[in-house]
C-alpha cells in the first residue's frame, strides 16, 4: 500500500529533521529558473505548522511572480523592438534602401515588433492577423 501526501502537506518534504520546499518550475516562470526542472529551498523548521505558513508564503510569492511574469515570447517581442527602434526612421523613408531583413530575422515575433514599430500597429493587431494568440492590452504596452 503507497502512502499518499494529504493537502496539508503539499510541496513540503521532511529531510531529516527539517521541512524542505519542493515543487516544479511553473511553466510560466521558467525564464526565471535557467536549468532547474524544481524548487527546492530549505524552511529551516521542524514544526510542520511553522513549514506550512512559511510554504504558503512562498507559494503566494510565486503566484505574484507569475501574474507579473512576461512570457518567453514577450521578452523576445521587446528584444526585438528595441533591435528595431534606432532603425525606424530610415525604414519609413520611401527612398531608403534599409530593409525588413536588414534589422531582424524573419519570423511571426519579429514581424509583430517591427508592424508595431514601423506602422504603428498595436500587437494585438499585429498577432491578430498573423493567426496567434491575442495579447491583453495591459502586457502589450512597451
Amino acid at each position: 500500500m503507497t502512502s499518499r501526501k494529504t493537502p496539508s502537506e503539499g510541496y513540503l518534504k521532511l529531510h531529516h529533521d527539517t521541512w524542505v520546499y519542493f515543487r516544479r518550475v511553473p511553466t510560466a516562470l521558467k525564464h526565471l529558473y535557467p536549468g532547474k526542472s524544481h524548487i527546492t529551498i530549505s524552511l529551516k523548521r521542524s514544526s510542520i505548522k511553522a513549514a506550512r505558513i512559511k510554504r504558503d508564503r512562498l507559494n503566494g510569492e510565486l503566484a505574484a511572480q507569475m501574474q507579473g511574469a512576461y512570457s518567453a515570447e514577450r521578452i523576445e517581442f521587446k528584444q526585438y523592438v528595441e533591435q528595431v527602434k534606432p532603425y525606424t526612421e530610415a525604414l519609413k523613408a520611401e527612398e531608403s534602401t534599409l530593409f525588413y531583413d536588414d534589422v531582424i530575422p524573419r519570423n511571426d515575433i519579429a514581424k509583430a515588433a517591427y508592424r508595431q514599430e514601423v506602422y504603428g500597429e498595436p500587437i494585438w493587431t499585429a498577432l491578430k492577423r498573423m493567426g496567434l494568440q491575442r495579447v491583453p492590452k495591459d502586457q502589450a504596452a512597451v
